[in-house]
């Protein structure tokens, strides 16, 4: 009801942009009139990078024609369309200075900031992506986007799908509403890019198969090729994970000063975000496998977490400089239960509240060839110490060969379900203290349009958090890996062509 409403509220602020404007005299012009060039259709990254349409048909394509609208080469599926994954790789790319919301099994499909794109099109764009799902389902995205002016663009879009699944209480319902705008001025030194996003992910749970039926479906017996046939351990729990994010971001061009040979350029800019999210389970008795629980009918847990985000930042731009960057941030946030949990041994708390400043800064230049970058960010107050830093370059011989290497260190708490958690079953609450992770990676690639690209990468974790069912449980239960881990990663692709 809320993504209706927020639908058709912006609908009826833009509705005067749909009409469309002819010249004097009312009549449509007669002829052929010429298309706008493909490269006017622009992509703009949350970094500001700019690509435009693709409209070409390849394999890469088929490879992100998916749930996820990307290629999901590392990711093994569960039973139906819409739930989580399995990772059979991992990257360990995230930049993050607080701990992340519980649940991220679940956010594979979870749009955060820095997945929204910005629009520039010359002409209305459309793009509807339709692929049905297993056992009465549907999924589907559709998009719009359209310049009322040559310097105003929003766009707005949603991806839906609805799957019942093969498997008994298996269904699975997701909502991603996204709604972007972005405008500059005339003289083009001031720049404001904002969107809103709604999204829900709403998922069933059985449990798994019994271990009878796991037999039956080892064996591949033939009166159960029907999957709905086989049971499943429990057929009366759920789970949603939902959140709503307004996001903007401010810039403007203190100092432009610009010639054939040289550039200065000083840009101030201000990031503004505020989001919340919940993630709630619920089911309508306990099952034995969890343990004891404190009740016998209508288990319910909803954790919450609420975020607000400042940022200013500058930004020197100079040709012999090259680009520098520095920010400093304020982060309020807001974790936890409605109440605290009182034990023999102790008390839970339910919430953690505070406030971290940080700061940050990036670099990038071009020297000799070599595109030198890199950047890094540090809490420098608050209740969780983070930093990451990270450095790199690459080097482009020409059109089709380019290498790359990078080196990465990052420091951060645990998920927050690591660091506190509450339910109705007696084993799955607790509140511990926690360690950082702490991560450092070495990666190369090298990338040859005629041979391959191949990348490698070793990453080493001290004090890697992790669930276990450890001697003496039945449960699993958060705990640290007092020894290192050693990562290495080596990954390669190919596209072979036959014919022109």
């Amino acid at each position: 009801m809320k993504k209706t409403l927020l639908l058709l509220f912006l609908l009826s602020c833009f509705a005067p942009v749909f009409s469309q404007s002819y010249p004097s005299g009312g009549t449509l012009p007669n002829g052929k009139k010429e298309k706008p060039p493909i490269d006017l259709y622009k992509i703009i990254s949350f970094e500001r990078d700019t690509t435009y349409l693709d409209t070409t048909l390849s394999i890469q394509k088929n490879y992100k024609f998916n749930y996820l609208r990307r290629d999901n080469f590392e990711l093994l599926p569960f039973s139906n369309v819409g739930h989580t994954y399995n990772s059979l790789a991992y990257t360990f790319n995230k930049e993050n200075l607080m701990p992340l919301f519980v649940a991220q099994s679940h956010h594979f499909n979870y749009a955060e900031a820095e997945d929204i794109n910005y629009y520039s099109v010359p002409t209305p764009l459309t793009e509807l992506y339709f692929k049905t799902a297993f056992s009465q389902g549907q999924q589907m995205d559709g998009f719009f986007t359209v310049n009322t002016s040559e310097r105003f663009n929003f766009s707005i879009a949603y991806k839906g799908v609805r799957s019942l699944g093969q498997y008994q209480n298996s269904l699975t319902s997701t909502g991603n509403f996204r709604f972007t705008t972005n405008y500059h001025t005339k003289n083009n030194r001031y720049h404001i890019r904002a969107h809103l996003v709604a999204q829900d992910m709403f998922n069933e749970e059985n449990g798994g198969l019994t271990a009878g039926s796991k037999v039956l479906f080892e064996t591949n017996d033939p009166e159960f090729q029907d999957r709905g046939r086989l049971d499943v351990n429990f057929e009366n729990a759920d789970n949603k994970l939902e959140g709503l994010r307004f996001f903007g971001i401010q810039e403007y061009n203190l100092i432009a000063k610009k010639d054939s040979t040289s550039y200065s350029v000083v840009t101030l800019g201000a990031i503004t975000s505020y989001e919340t999210k919940d993630f709630k389970f619920g089911q309508k008795a306990p099952f034995e496998g969890f343990g004891a629980s404190y009740e016998r009918e209508k288990l319910f847990t909803k954790t919450v977490f609420d975020k607000f985000e400042a940022k200013g930042t500058v930004t020197f731009q100079n040709s012999i400089v090259g680009n520098l960057s520095a920010y400093i941030g304020y982060t309020d946030y807001d974790y936890g239960y409605d109440s605290a949990l009182v034990l023999d041994e102790g008390t839970i708390t339910n919430r953690f509240q505070g406030n971290l400043i940080s700061a940050g800064a990036s670099y990038q230049k071009e020297y000799k060839g070599f595109q030198l970058f890199g950047k890094g960010g540090i809490n420098i107050s608050g209740d969780f110490d983070a930093n990451y830093l990270l450095g790199g370059a690459s080097y482009q011989f020409d059109e089709d060969n380019a290498v790359k290497g990078q080196i990465k260190i990052h420091s951060v708490a645990p998920n927050f379900n690591f660091l506190l958690y509450q339910s109705d079953y007696v084993n799955y609450n607790w509140q511990t203290n926690f360690n950082n992770v702490k991560t450092q990676e070495l990666y190369f690639e090298v990338d040859s349009k005629k041979w391959l690209k191949a990348s490698v990468s070793y990453t080493g974790i001290e004090d890697y958090a992790y669930f276990a069912i450890t001697e003496g449980e039945t449960t699993p239960t958060p705990h640290q890996f007092k020894e290192r881990v050693d990562y290495l990663k080596v990954k390669g692709e190919r596209e072979f062509k036959y014919g022109k």
